[in-house]
């Protein structure tokens, strides 16, 4: 079997995975598949995992691992036991079954200042990536990460029901750039959601011609940042979850180590590859982030015959019922499915199947035999989709040869064709049309 899927954005995730590069990140390859890497001489300043916590699960932890290749090792701690972060490794809690950090009010981590982030100025190029999920707050104003004084720096943080990638720099430096005050990428977000989310810093030296980009599940913000010019140093102490020292937001100099906290948690939702020959499991589903376009290629034995689906379900008390025995799994078949065929075996699972649809940013529901946002009932060849386990006793997916059927039902990614939006007005017997198109390439 050889197939070739062109990627450009299929996401899931928490503050799960975060990384610092000193570049702009577009090709990538090492931990994660960031970046260049060899020991003490490595483009990527920062590696959290989750995954890479040694500790019991449900307990608090003073510090995150830095698993980067860089000579300077970027370790953020925390002293204080009642501001320690929550480390949770019971699959249920996690994002996509992998381990998380939990904050939750008032917890948070600082980094030690160094050449690596901000400390060895002046700073062209810089790109931070995050994986969090929200809580039911987006209101009040969180720090993911802030990295900074009330001088210059940059920083990613939620208020009024927006994500802000911003940067500032309020004096002229070493650098010789004139100074170009607070800007941010801007993004709305929902509550209880998971996202992805890059920033990529590219300030012009000597001028204020450059930008800030963002990125949210793999899809560039609409608000972007323009007018931006180098950072030189600058020394406070980083911030994960919550700012250390000052920074400067939309609404001016934020003062207070520990102030405006994030309200949600952070993990590993993803797992990074240690190798191109790193096996795919067999009726496993997998979200895969690509920056920018990208092809994946899939190349092995077309399977056949009856198929055991992994499933699993876990009760976890600290949430809502709704949100246990969710599993992501993939059709292994070369072709559609039908999810009403009488040749599934579904024991202890809801009758309901959820598609990631990027495009729309919204998932293609079935539910009960009813489709929503796009849903129907089937599913595509090699397509990942969400089923739940309901809690009645261990759950069992098997798919047979005769959920197969002879359609042509497309993979659900994102398209290259342009949006159209069609205005219609209406005076008595008489009728006028606009129509709006929107289209990358326009200039």
């Amino acid at each position: 079997m050889y197939m070739r899927y062109k990627l450009l954005a299929i996401i899931f995730v928490i503050i799960s995975t975060f990384f610092i590069s000193k570049n702009k990140v577009f090709a990538q390859a090492g931990p994660g598949g960031v970046s260049s890497e060899t020991v003490g001489n490595s483009n990527l300043k920062i590696w959290l995992d989750a995954g890479e916590i040694s500790a019991s699960d449900n307990t608090t932890i003073s510090s995150w691992p830095d698993i980067s290749l860089s000579a300077i090792d970027n370790t953020p701690t925390q002293a204080t036991g009642s501001s320690q972060p929550i480390f949770r490794s019971n699959v249920s809690a996690g994002i996509n079954g992998k381990p998380v950090v939990r904050f939750a009010g008032n917890t948070y981590f600082s980094f030690a200042s160094s050449n690596d982030i901000n400390q060895n100025g002046l700073y062209t190029e810089r790109s931070t990536f995050l994986v969090f999920k929200t809580g039911s707050d987006i209101t009040t104003r969180q720090i993911l990460f802030e990295q900074g004084g009330n001088v210059r720096g940059l920083n990613i943080f939620i208020v009024n029901d927006t994500l802000y990638l911003g940067g500032y720099d309020f004096q002229v430096d070493g650098d010789g750039t004139p100074t170009w005050g607070f800007s941010a990428a801007r993004k709305e977000l929902q509550t209880n959601t998971t996202y992805v989310v890059s920033q990529l810093f590219n300030g012009s030296l000597g001028a204020t011609t450059g930008t800030i980009t963002g990125y949210l599940d793999g899809q560039v913000f609409a608000i972007n940042a323009a007018n931006i010019g180098s950072l030189f140093t600058h020394p406070d102490a980083p911030g994960l979850g919550a700012q250390t020292d000052s920074t400067v937001m939309e609404n001016g100099v934020s003062s207070g180590t520990g102030s405006n906290p994030f309200l949600g948690d952070a993990s590993k939702g993803y797992r990074k590859a240690t190798n191109i020959t790193n096996p795919i499991e067999q009726g496993k589903g997998y979200h895969v982030y690509t920056l920018g376009g990208k092809t994946l290629d899939l190349t092995g034995p077309v399977y056949q015959g009856n198929i055991s689906i992994p499933v699993t379900y876990t009760d976890d008390p600290s949430q809502a019922i709704s949100q246990d025995g969710w599993n992501l799994v993939g059709n292994p078949y070369p072709c559609p499915v039908d999810w009403l065929s009488a040749n599934w075996v579904k024991t202890n699972l809801s009758d309901e199947f959820h598609i990631w649809d990027p495009q729309n940013q919204n998932y293609q529901s079935f539910v009960s035999g009813v489709g929503t946002n796009g849903g129907t009932r089937y599913i595509p060849a090699g397509m990942s989709f969400f089923v739940k386990a309901n809690g009645g006793g261990v759950p069992v997916l098997t798919i047979q040869e005769g959920t197969k059927v002879d359609l042509a039902i497309p993979f659900i990614k994102n398209s290259s064709a342009n949006r159209l939006f069609r205005i219609k007005s209406f005076f008595n017997d008489k009728s006028d049309e606009i129509a709006i198109i929107q289209n990358p390439s326009a200039s």
